[in-house]
């Protein structure tokens, strides 16, 4: 279980490196400097998943969820998001030595 979401963090963390790429290129093309928010770069892959959310969460789930936290959410610049979001699950999931290991460091 553990090593499908270090798989899943580090997809996180080279979707946040593409999207900040991108969002570079689009700087060296245009000389503006934009991040773009994550709803853009959800919209930009799966317009139609985005669009059904909101209606789902409203009604099924809790309505005030989606205007007080996943809607600023989605107006966060996207590139930084993958990025803390998949480094910390990289931190989560990570290998900690046994405790004979630590006994023998000293620890």
């Amino acid at each position: 279980m553990r090593s499908a979401f270090r798989v899943f963090a580090w997809l996180l963390v080279l979707s946040g490196l593409v999207v900040f790429a991108g969002d570079f290129w689009s700087y060296l093309a245009t000389d503006l400097f934009a991040l773009r928010p994550l709803g853009e770069v959800w919209a930009a892959i799966d317009r139609d998943s985005l669009a059904i959310l909101q209606p789902a969460i409203e009604r099924h789930v809790w309505a005030p969820l989606w205007h007080d936290v996943i809607f600023p959410a989605l107006l966060l610049p996207a590139a930084p998001v993958l990025l803390v979001i998949g480094l910390l699950l990289i931190l989560v999931t990570r290998r900690r030595p046994s405790t004979a290991r630590r006994r023998s460091l000293g620890r």
